[in-house]
């Protein structure tokens, strides 16, 4: 959630086998989440963990190669944790599917499946986005007869769902400034998800001016300035209609890359006009980067 490279040893011991020891059989609510979280080791490993490239990427004409087949490995999963009551099983799953599809930034425009990546990722970006969006019913906490229940909401969630979130935004709003609308999506659907998204973050907020409030308000900056792609121009526009401004420039941090490479357009666009960066700097949880706050924007909704 990070950008940074998991540090997990997977053992013998979380092998789950069928045929196992019980000694050894974990319980589903360890072994599911333990299972999606390999999975996404496994999509680092594979798309982000290139010996001979310094930026550790995989070369463009093999990644839709290894993107098909961990969304094969994907599918099967998702089949297995079918049955799975938890509620946030599958919003992991539509995390993971997320993880895996947002590797589409990475390719220049010419790779064959180019346009099918990206129309991947849009119904991978969207599909995280609601599955968010629809938690909120009563769970029993007990057993069915125990009449004990809470709600689960997103402002519950974990930094990693407000990371991957916060992801998914920076993904629509990209996707939405240059592609959705050559392609005959709605864009306006788009738009309301956005702002549902820019709600939904900053309701995870605890507290004024924390993490969560300032970089949903850095979201929303993005939004309003429109500068979420690089500039088309003889670095990144191909041969007839291939225009590149959707890759990124900065791919240091695997899935995350997306992150930091629209916060420095957000700030590189603000340089350029002049405009003041007003507040203090802030350190966020991710080494060496540093965002500014912004206090323009209408005060967070109840």
């Amino acid at each position: 959630m990070y950008g940074q490279p998991a540090n997990t040893h997977y053992d013998w011991t979380l092998a789950a086998k069928k045929d196992a020891d019980e000694s050894f059989q974990l319980p589903n609510g360890i072994l599911h989440p333990l299972l999606i979280e390999q999975f996404n080791n496994k999509v680092s490993k594979t798309l982000f963990n290139n010996d001979h490239d310094p930026l550790g990427l995989g070369s463009d004409h093999e990644r839709a190669t290894y993107v098909s087949f961990l969304a094969e490995d994907l599918r099967e999963l998702e089949e297995r944790l079918e049955r799975d009551a938890n509620p946030t099983t599958p919003l992991y799953l539509r995390a993971a599917a997320l993880n895996l599809r947002l590797s589409a930034f990475f390719s220049p425009s010419t790779v064959p499946t180019y346009h099918r990546d990206l129309h991947e990722l849009y119904k991978a970006t969207t599909a995280f986005l609601k599955a968010c969006f629809d938690l909120g019913r009563p769970i029993d906490m007990l057993t069915p007869n125990s009449g004990a229940s809470y709600n689960i909401t997103i402002a519950n969630g974990t930094t990693y769902l407000f990371q991957m979130m916060l992801a998914a935004g920076f993904s629509l709003l990209k996707l939405n400034y240059s592609f959705l609308g050559q392609h005959g999506y709605d864009t306006e659907y788009a738009r309301n998800l956005f702002r549902q998204t820019l709600f939904k973050l900053r309701s995870m907020s605890v507290a004024e001016n924390d993490l969560a409030e300032r970089l949903a308000e850095v979201l929303a900056q993005v939004w309003l300035s429109g500068r979420v792609r690089a500039e088309p121009n003889e670095d990144n526009i191909g041969v007839g209609d291939c225009d590149n401004s959707l890759r990124l420039r900065l791919r240091c941090r695997m899935s995350m890359s997306l992150v930091y490479d629209s916060v420095w357009h957000w700030r590189n666009n603000l340089q350029i006009k002049g405009k003041p960066l007003e507040g203090s700097r802030i350190r966020c949880p991710w080494r060496d980067t540093l965002l500014t706050e912004s206090r323009s924007l209408p005060a967070k909704p109840n």
